[in-house]
């Protein structure tokens, strides 16, 4: 039995039938049609909670919950891809742009400070020459490009180009404590200069790149041609998706 002292409701008795809640009024006035509803919503709730112990409700929650994460997996995924595509063809589009400005006489000079003070790169410069040495770490990133540009083709080839370009832009990070002019003059480290100190420390990522895909295509090799353990799972039975980077 329920009484309210805020409206001149004295009795409202409740019950629970197979066919719900039910009330029966002894006195009431007042009690807007509004309030009704609410209280047997309110109740029709409880009972649910009662007669399922909670499983409905957490059924429903659990559902609208596993569509959000699937939404949001969803996209995810497809930025992931998305990423993967863009770091790949990426770094094949600038290696390959790369290696052929390396054939030009503008470029070759631009080189010429990074190699000539490096030690590991000084006696290739003394031995092919300015323009010679260019054209050759043309020709190497070039076709580290066309190896790595082989994913969908060959996992192996195109692993061994990544580690191809693993070793060469290493090399390439070496030049940041070689080179003069790296560190802004009146500054110091840490302030590199535009450059070439900023244009060497650019090639972190193009390192982090070729790092991922040499794991990628590796694990692909590995796994016989079949999608990577470390790629995502498909919303239906569990199987794995062919990365289509």
């Amino acid at each position: 039995m329920w009484t309210s002292s805020l409206r001149t409701v004295r009795y409202l008795r409740c019950k629970y039938t197979s066919q719900g809640w039910v009330f029966t009024q002894d006195h009431v006035s007042d009690l807007l049609v509004s309030e009704m509803d609410a209280v047997y919503r309110l109740a029709k709730f409880c009972a649910s909670i009662i007669r399922h112990g909670g499983k409905e409700n957490d059924m429903s929650t659990h559902t609208s919950t596993q569509t959000e994460l699937t939404v949001t997996h969803s996209r995810g995924r497809t930025l992931r891809l998305a990423g993967a595509l863009i770091l790949r063809y990426g770094l094949v589009a600038v290696l390959l742009w790369v290696g052929a400005l390396k054939f030009t006489t503008y470029e070759a000079k631009n080189i010429e400070p990074l190699v000539a003070n490096s030690p590991l790169m000084s006696w290739a410069y003394a031995a092919f020459g300015l323009h010679g040495l260019s054209r050759l770490i043309g020709v190497v990133e070039i076709t580290l490009g066309l190896l790595i540009a082989t994913r969908r083709v060959s996992a192996r080839v195109s692993a061994i180009g990544s580690l191809g370009a693993v070793v060469m832009f290493l090399v390439t990070m070496t030049f940041v404590f070689t080179t003069p002019g790296v560190w802004e003059p009146g500054y110091g480290f840490p302030f590199p200069s535009g450059n070439p100190g900023q244009f060497l420390l650019k090639d972190l990522i193009s390192l982090g790149a070729a790092l991922w895909t040499a794991g990628e295509a590796l694990d692909f090799a590995r796994a016989g041609g079949m999608a990577s353990p470390r790629m995502d799972q498909s919303q239906s039975g569990g199987r794995s998706r062919m990365p289509f980077a």
